[in-house]
């Protein structure tokens, strides 16, 4: 809203002051400040975050939890860039009138309905808190910087609300990078991108048709990165389409939603790490595994073995825990390591591996994982894999063009560091040097 006494004129000015200055403001403190009404004329018809479905399951699982046993509890995300060359400047404007629109989206009564008959969410989350949360802009913190990617994103607040902006955040960013970069040629290089997926049906097709017996499963992983809300929709669609004996789901709701599919997810790397804030860091990924299991009854039975590596996986996911857990997810490390250490884990106790599943996730392609596949389907009850940006941002016909390599990790919680060091030290991230130190010190 323009402010009292504000003239257009003066407006105008504000927005040409696109300084790199210390002040940090909520997304809708910089929308008033500027004088915006929401979108401007040409950006009225693209909002780009519609629904509340429009996330990934686990965000809603985890949050249930998170409303359960932690309401309340003060938590900070911060934005990373892994591509050292972007910069995220030029859309800073149109991300806080993204941002701004947010809290106009609630979640309506025929998508309350379609969470209650097709996810494990409690009645109480429901009603009491999803059917009445809106985004609130002014935790979101947006600073401009001088070193990559251009902005400093930080949503704060109860972790319950917090730990919601990653997904929206995230491809929002996303689709007005894209958009910008392309300026005119957006749309064919919308064209392009669906012309190389069926390409790639295709030629997955072919190798299935080669070895029949292959049991190739994977659901689409692919929101956070994607090219844009159009091309997902379409790559969801056409994968339904074309390969129905392969496609398990998706990770987003909305889109199961949409084509009658299963929604698919269990937990992320920020479960685990919460509870470093209220356990001994030796136990606190136990401690997550147990409530997490004992919360959902077993039905959510895909652990997620890399928050503190593999070492101290391997002391944590004991006998007990091996099997109340239906199977594992691996997402960072080689995966073919990671897989025969959980088999030979799992022959350690007595358990027959062919009773289990297992899950991979970090940075598949179709011949990757049909590789995967082939090598574990004899050797393990069921493989499947979760296909992200390969599917939803991977343009081959232009090797130009790249998804960002971006992420949204939680730092801190209740005024402490909370840290991930993973098997692969790429995706390691910590705010507080001598918190990291001591972590790596302890899981050796």
């Amino acid at each position: 809203m323009m402010g009292a006494g504000m003239g257009m004129e003066e407006a105008v000015e504000l927005l040409k002051q696109d300084m790199l200055g210390n002040d940090v403001l909520g997304c809708g403190a910089e929308a008033k400040r500027a004088g915006l009404k929401g979108f401007c004329d040409t950006e009225r018809k693209m909002k780009i975050f519609t629904s509340h479905l429009d996330q990934d399951t686990y965000k809603y699982s985890m949050g249930n939890i998170f409303w359960d046993k932690f309401r309340g509890t003060p938590a900070e995300y911060a934005y990373r860039c892994r591509d050292k060359s972007i910069d995220l400047r030029p859309i800073y404007k149109k991300l806080c009138e993204q941002i701004e629109a947010m809290q106009d989206v609630t979640l309506q009564k025929d998508e309350q309905k379609w969470l209650f008959e097709n996810s494990r969410v409690t009645q109480d989350y429901l009603i009491n808190f999803l059917s009445k949360f809106r985004f609130k802009p002014e935790q979101l913190k947006i600073q401009k910087i001088i070193d990559n990617p251009g902005l400093s994103i930080r949503p704060t607040g109860p972790i319950e609300e917090a730990s919601l902006w990653e997904m929206p955040i995230m491809y929002i960013i996303s689709e007005l990078y894209f958009r910008n970069l392309y300026g005119k040629d957006f749309q064919k290089i919308i064209n392009q991108a669906k012309s190389d997926l069926i390409e790639k049906i295709n030629s997955t097709q072919k190798m299935l048709d080669k070895d029949p017996e292959i049991n190739f499963l994977f659901s689409e992983f692919g929101t956070r990165r994607r090219l844009c809300h159009e091309f997902q929709d379409f790559a969801i669609k056409t994968l339904k389409e074309r390969m129905p004996g392969n496609l398990v789901g998706t990770s987003n709701m909305m889109f199961a939603r949409k084509h009658g599919i299963k929604a698919v997810g269990t937990v992320a790397h920020e479960f685990y790490e919460l509870y470093q804030a209220f356990y001994h860091l030796l136990d606190s990924q136990k401690q997550a595994l147990r409530d997490f299991i004992t919360f959902y009854r077993g039905w959510l039975g895909i652990s997620l073995t890399d928050t503190l590596g593999s070492n101290q996986w391997d002391r944590d996911f004991d006998k007990k825990m091996m099997i109340e857990y239906t199977g594992q997810r691996h997402d960072s490390g080689d995966p073919f390591e990671w897989a025969d250490r959980r088999i030979a884990a799992y022959k350690r106790e007595g358990i027959d591996p062919l009773e289990k599943k297992f899950l991979f996730s970090d940075n598949l392609t179709f011949t990757k994982a049909l590789a995967l596949s082939t090598h574990y389907q004899k050797k393990i009850g069921e493989v499947s894999h979760g296909i992200g940006t390969f599917i939803t941002n991977n343009i081959p016909s232009t090797p130009s063009h790249k998804a960002l390599n971006q992420v949204i990790k939680i730092v801190w919680v209740n005024g402490r560091p909370v840290a991930k060091t993973s098997d692969d030290f790429t995706k390691s991230q910590c705010e507080d040097v001598v918190y990291m130190d001591y972590v790596r010190h302890c899981v050796k």
